[in-house]
């Protein structure tokens, strides 16, 4: 067999280029080795290089892990814990409303605005679709951050070059809202990115997805100082957040990420263009068709022209604001939420408002520039009605000021006060006094004495009580508030919520009103008169609930207290509801005299810079004072000319298409009837037939003694003088004969 060397390949290579098969032959039979070789051989390196590289790729993710990890740990180690979350939200917005649920005011927290959570079953399931399209379409299947879009925002960042893209889900924008110091929530920041993602993903552990949506739709800001979907419904829409339709529920869907941006009421065509862009997120992800889409950016949208907190009846809110403050604490009234409703009632509050200026012009005439009013349930003691001023926004009256609850002078509205003590002593409606010049001791020694006069400068002689209250006079007022003593007095009228400061500065002047009070006291006192004089103060607030709807305090009227005898207050109220009484000063037809049965008495104070009537039906007490802010005297504008007007106006207009109820005589009481034209008990045939009250305890007829002013006319003098001067009734006839009671407990008529 022949053998066959291969040429050494440095030397002549022409025989295996002239002998192919030769090549060939070598080329088959090493291919297998060839092969061989580069498999074994290129594959030891690559698994070499292979595991090198793992080993440092692992030493290195290992490395940074731990160095991510440590950062991570040094950014996030002081996080707030986010299972208290819940109590994260550092303000409520407390609510005011009248006793019909009608929305008075809201009490914000000064460093934040309106808030008023509601559940999530509460907030319309448009709304909660149009935030989920909007602001994280994989709300209910991420953890809370949403991986795929940080590496989207990543990207986009490092082709920007710096921080533009934040891919924040709803989670994240809570905890950024809620757990991120105030002054880093607006910092675009990895360092911040990073506190959010843990904060979310620590979010999502512990809360489920529906607490964490109630909780953000509770807290994300909507522009106009609305914090959450309840307070942006209302004030965009004067509705609630569970009354949101699609039109209005996509437009505040997309105010959150630019709320001043897409305001509706300041950039009403960018505010739709971002409803647009809602829209089309809801019918790419399925919830809405494109129809409905298209309906709903079409439908017109119905924007309150003015979102501003709603402020009415403002000087009682106020009022109920001061008292909530006292009770609860500042922060309590303006982060927590409260729910307040009140004893207002908004329609009589706006009655009262439409009264008082339908009389402002023609008082303006006579320099009177202000007044207020004040309403109360005789039953109950709630305030009704508490108009403070004409306009709380005129500076020019310093209308800001509550003249409901500023002590003013009374004047003689301070009256039936005293008589009322004086009947509880033993005086009667018969008990006759002297009207007439005198000089009073001063209570202070070193002072001269106290010399009053009568608004007309006459004195009449020898009166019944009923002709002087009814007819104002001073005099024997002054003497009946000796009669009562000043101490006794003070202690009543103190029962009765009235309270003079320094009463011993006025001495016997209290009597003609000269110790100032407010028109709230004082037509809390006169529901005592009106109540079988049982007195109840007046009251505010009915019920407050927190804003979980957990009641904190509930008003019950109590029994209230029985500061003067039943028979006693029946008996002024016979006298002020008197109109034949009261005619020689009023005249038939003041403004005093109401369609129904009613009790009123007028006052006013010197160089006319107080105008009042107070005064009653069995259904409701009201007080009206007129008069300047700033106690510049009006121009002899008396009390039933001033206040008398709004007074009869507004209490004409409160009992309209109301049942008409009469004053009911309590146990106690005696009536006697005459005939007016005779003066002798009333028989057939008489025209006008004139009734008296009295407590049985009365003596009739007796005379006022008053100790240091010796005695007085006769009674049958004194009784005569009384028909001669207008007054309605006596227990003697012209001849002196005692009249017999016809019964207990009549009605007057």
């Amino acid at each position: 067999m022949a053998h066959y060397s291969l040429p050494r390949r440095n030397g002549n290579r022409s025989d295996i280029r002239s002998r192919p098969g030769l090549c060939a032959k070598y080329l088959d039979r090493t291919r297998g080795k060839r092969l061989a070789g580069r498999r074994v051989q290129p594959t030891l390196g690559l698994r070499f290089f292979a595991i090198l590289l793992l080993s440092l790729a692992s030493a290195a993710g290992l490395v940074m892990l731990l160095g991510v990890g440590s950062v991570v740990s040094a950014y996030t180690m002081d996080l707030p814990p986010v299972t208290d979350l819940a109590s994260q939200f550092t303000f409520k917005t407390t609510q005011i409303l009248d006793r019909h649920g009608k929305l008075l005011y809201e009490v914000n927290d000064k460093d934040g605005g309106r808030r008023l959570p509601v559940p999530l079953a509460e907030i319309a399931p448009q709304l909660t679709d149009a935030t989920i399209a909007t602001e994280d379409k994989n709300f209910y299947s991420n953890a809370g951050v949403d991986f795929a879009g940080i590496a989207r925002a990543a990207v986009q960042n490092l082709v920007a070059g710096q921080l533009t893209q934040g891919a924040s889900t709803i989670t994240q924008q809570l905890a950024r809202n809620k757990l991120i110091e105030s002054d880093q929530r607006t910092v675009q920041s990895y360092v911040r990115k990073i506190q959010e993602a843990v904060l979310a993903y620590r979010i999502s552990q512990i809360y489920s997805k529906d607490q964490i949506m109630e909780m953000y739709l509770n807290s994300v800001y909507y522009g106009h100082l609305s914090y959450g979907v309840e307070a942006a419904a209302q004030t965009y829409f004067g509705k609630h957040a569970k009354d949101l339709n699609l039109p209005e529920a996509s437009l505040l869907a997309g105010l959150p990420q630019a709320p001043s941006g897409y305001d509706p009421i300041v950039h009403l065509s960018v505010a739709k263009e971002r409803q647009a862009h809602v829209l089309d997120r809801m019918v790419n992800q399925g919830y809405i068709t494109q129809q409905e889409s298209e309906d709903a950016l079409k439908a017109p949208l119905d924007l309150r022209s003015n979102v501003n907190d709603p402020f009415l009846a403002p000087h009682f809110v106020m009022y109920v604001r001061q008292l909530l403050e006292q009770k609860y604490g500042p922060d309590v009234v303006y982060k927590t939420g409260l729910k307040v409703t009140t004893t207002l009632d908004l329609d009589k509050y706006n009655l009262a408002m439409k009264a008082i200026q339908s009389h402002m012009d023609s008082l303006r005439t006579q320099d009177a520039n202000n007044a207020g009013l004040v309403s109360i349930d005789p039953k109950t003691g709630e305030i009704i009605v508490m108009v403070g001023s004409r306009d709380y926004y005129d500076s020019s009256i310093a209308g800001e000021v509550n003249m409901a609850t500023s002590p003013r002078q009374p004047g003689s509205t301070i009256k039936p006060i005293e008589y009322v003590v004086a009947m509880s002593k033993g005086w009667g409606p018969e008990t006759v006094i002297n009207d007439e010049p005198a000089s009073f001791p001063n209570t202070a020694p070193y002072l001269p004495p106290y010399t009053p006069h009568n608004f007309d400068n006459k004195f009449d002689g020898p009166m019944t009580v009923r002709y002087a209250l009814a007819n104002s006079k001073n005099i024997p007022a002054i003497k009946t508030l000796m009669y009562d003593t000043i101490p006794d007095f003070l202690d009543v009228a103190g029962r009765l919520g009235i309270h003079f400061e320094h009463p011993e500065v006025y001495g016997l002047s209290l009597a003609l009103g000269a110790g100032s009070v407010s028109l709230l006291n004082m037509v809390g006192a006169y529901t005592a008169l009106d109540n079988g004089g049982v007195y109840r103060p007046p009251v505010a607030i009915l019920k407050v609930e927190d804003w979980q709807g957990n009641i904190l305090e509930e008003y019950q009227p109590s029994q209230g207290e029985q500061v003067v005898g039943a028979a006693q207050a029946y008996t002024i109220t016979s006298i002020l509801s008197d109109n034949w009484a009261r005619t020689p000063l009023q005249g038939a037809d003041s403004p005093l005299k109401l369609t129904r049965p009613a009790a009123a008495k007028t006052g006013s104070t010197d160089d006319y810079k107080d105008s009042w009537t107070i005064g009653y039906t069995p259904d409701l007490v009201t007080g009206v004072w007129v008069g300047n802010t700033d106690d510049k005297p009006m121009k002899e504008v008396l009390g039933s000319l001033g206040a008398g007007r709004i007074w009869n106006t507004f209490m004409e207009d409160v009992h309209a298409g109301t049942p008409m109820h009469d004053f009911s005589p309590p146990p106690g009481i005696r009536e006697y009837r005459i005939c007016k034209q005779t003066g002798q008990p009333a028989a057939p045939g008489c025209q006008e037939v004139l009734t008296e009250v009295y407590p049985q305890t009365y003596t009739p007829a007796a005379a006022a003694i008053i100790p240091g002013l010796g005695d007085i006319a006769d009674n049958k003098t004194a009784a005569t003088r009384a028909r001669q001067g207008g007054v309605l009734g006596q227990t003697v006839s012209q001849d002196g004969i005692p009249l017999q009671p016809i019964g207990d407990n009549k009605n007057s008529h």
